[in-house]
């Protein structure tokens, strides 16, 4: 085989690719359609448009009457179905027992409730006085629970001041005393003496000082008793009031015992009250009274302890009589303010008792206050159920046709639900649809209103009766209400209508199809030609429209187009502007 030259591969390569680029311009045409989108066309029109609104909803009843059962009950048995006639009093649902879930729980509550509240009160230790204060509302409120606590907290920071104060004293007395103190005089042992016996005192007459109290209150109770068995005394007649003297005078009718009757009832009343005030502090205090054999130990023992301080005293004072005269003034000064310390932290650790007793006494107060509200409720509520209960049966409070009927034979009613749907006498039926505000802006109330496939349905009469604000739109969208009547009209049944027909001329008007949008606006493609290397070529191309009318079919636009273009109705592929296209065959 003979080689090859250079100049002859190069030459043999050029008439290779001149020969493949004649074949790609002779089929270029052809290749090239092959992936075109393939469009469908039609010739822009002129002539009229008819307008109307169509849409579709369900009937209603206008005012239905819903048949509510306010109680948890369980059917069983339906005596009505829907389309049935009923009258006022007609039964419609047969019902399990007689009482309902709901009040034989209330019931249950409430007698869980009442032991509970009556058991905690026996544990708290309330007068029955409280007990019927806090059961008649008559409480303090928060606010001056809260006024008394900051009064007693007041009270307890003014004391620990005093504390304070009187600390510091006795720190610069014992401080004057060591500056001061002789040595060859030694009280220690004296002044120790002193504070053991001043204590002792101080605990016995305090034990005492309690006893007196007891034995106080008491006293008074016994008194107010004898107080009021005076006027009770008074009051039936049995007195030895000198006025009285003559026993014909101690009866009703005369004129002195008329006019103070009401007065020593008054005062028989009021003593009562405070006797029931001061029943828990004088049982309290019963409780705590000593014997008086113990009673007589106890003031033995306050003198024998108050004589044992007088002599540790008069000891001290002996042994400080041989000391420096200051040194004893000191002396006297520290027993004085010690003494005087131990009496104000006795008072502060009252008050912080007593700020204590108050707290927790109102705050029993508020709680059994709570649980008698909840009580009162509950009972309340049993009210209110027996008021409402129906008993065995459901029946129509109203007469009517039953449109609805939501239950069957074994079923259970939920409490509040509507068991079924009255159309009352009289009452008419509607239809509504919504609609876009410029829908509604091409009708009005009044317009002729027809209905789709009216060959179904016999003798029907629709009309548009209101254009409202559609709630449910999330744009300004419109709500168009209509008026139904007619034979065999029914609640449920689904209508299409179409209304506000209207026709108008138009120079310019399309197929519905060839009607484009995007976040542009709306737009029409037409047919256009482009020249090209390889001849000329169709393209879409974009105009901008605005329309103007439309029905079913057709559309009237306004757009800069003379009226004799052909727009794109159809294509094989998504189009954009511009793009190469090809006619389908």
């Amino acid at each position: 085989m003979t080689k090859l030259t250079k100049r002859e591969i190069i030459k043999n390569i050029t008439i290779v690719f001149l020969v493949i680029m004649l074949i790609l311009t002779f089929f270029s045409k052809t290749i090239m359609n092959k992936s075109l989108p393939e469009v469908s066309t039609q010739g822009i029109t002129s002539g009229s448009v008819v307008t109307q609104v169509r849409g579709d909803g369900v009937i209603e009843a206008d005012d239905p009457y819903k048949v509510v059962v306010e109680e948890t009950r369980k059917v069983a048995g339906v005596l009505k179905h829907e389309g049935d006639r009923v009258e006022i009093g007609d039964v419609i649902y047969k019902l399990e027992g007689e009482t309902s879930d709901e009040l034989t729980n209330a019931k249950n509550e409430y007698e869980t409730l009442k032991s509970t509240y009556e058991i905690n009160l026996l544990g708290l230790g309330l007068t029955q006085a409280e007990i019927s204060t806090i059961e008649a509302g008559v409480t303090p409120t928060t606010s001056a629970i809260l006024q008394q606590l900051e009064a007693k907290d007041n009270a307890i920071v003014a004391q620990e001041k005093k504390v304070e104060e009187v600390k510091k004293k006795v720190d610069d007395l014992e401080k004057q005393k060591e500056l001061s103190a002789d040595a060859s005089v030694d009280t220690s042992k004296e002044e120790k003496a002193v504070a053991d016996a001043q204590a002792a005192y101080d605990a016995s007459k305090a034990i005492l000082d309690e006893h007196d109290k007891n034995r106080a209150i008491v006293k008074e109770y016994n008194q107010l008793v004898d107080d009021r068995n005076y006027y009770l005394g008074l009051i039936e007649g049995r007195t030895n009031d000198p006025q009285y003297a003559d026993p014909s005078k101690n009866q009703p009718g005369d004129p002195i015992y008329d006019a103070n009757y009401e007065y020593y009832l008054d005062k028989a009343n009021e003593l009562a009250i405070k006797l029931n005030e001061l029943e828990r502090e004088k049982n309290e205090a019963l409780s705590k009274l000593p014997s008086q054999e113990d009673y007589d130990k106890q003031v033995a023992d306050v003198k024998a302890k108050e004589a044992n301080l007088a002599q540790a005293q008069k000891n001290l004072e002996n042994k400080g009589n041989s000391g420096d005269s200051n040194s004893k003034n000191i002396n006297n000064q520290i027993i004085e303010a010690k003494s005087d310390l131990a009496n104000k932290e006795a008072e502060l650790e009252k008050l912080k008792l007593d700020r204590e007793d108050y707290y927790n006494k109102e705050k029993t107060k508020l709680e059994v206050e709570k649980q008698y509200q909840e009580l009162v409720k509950k009972a309340n509520d049993i009210k209110d159920l027996e008021a409402k209960a129906i008993g065995g049966t459901v029946t129509s409070p109203v007469a009517g046709t039953l449109s609805s009927v939501m239950y069957t034979a074994g079923e259970k009613i939920e409490a509040g639900s509507t068991v079924a749907i009255v159309q009352i006498d009289g009452k008419g039926y509607s239809l509504s649809f919504p609609v876009s505000d410029k829908q509604a802006k091409a009708v009005k109330v009044g317009d002729e209103v027809s209905v789709v496939d009216s060959w179904f349905y016999s003798d029907i009469s629709v009309n548009l009766v209101a254009i409202q604000p559609d709630k449910n739109s999330q744009r300004d969208g419109k709500l168009l209400v209509f008026s139904i009547s007619g034979d065999g009209v029914q609640p449920g049944q689904r209508l299409t209508l179409s209304v506000g027909e209207r026709s108008s001329n138009y120079d310019l008007i399309v197929p519905v199809n060839a009607i484009r949008e995007d976040n542009k606006g709306t737009f029409v493609l037409i047919m256009d030609t482009k020249s090209t290397p390889f001849g000329s070529r169709y393209v879409a191309k974009r105009v901008d429209v605005e329309v103007l009318a439309k029905d079913d079919k057709n559309v009237a636009i306004k757009a800069e187009l003379t009226g004799w273009e052909y727009v794109i109705t159809n294509s094989s592929k998504p189009l954009q502007n511009k793009d190469q296209v090809k006619l389908a065959e």
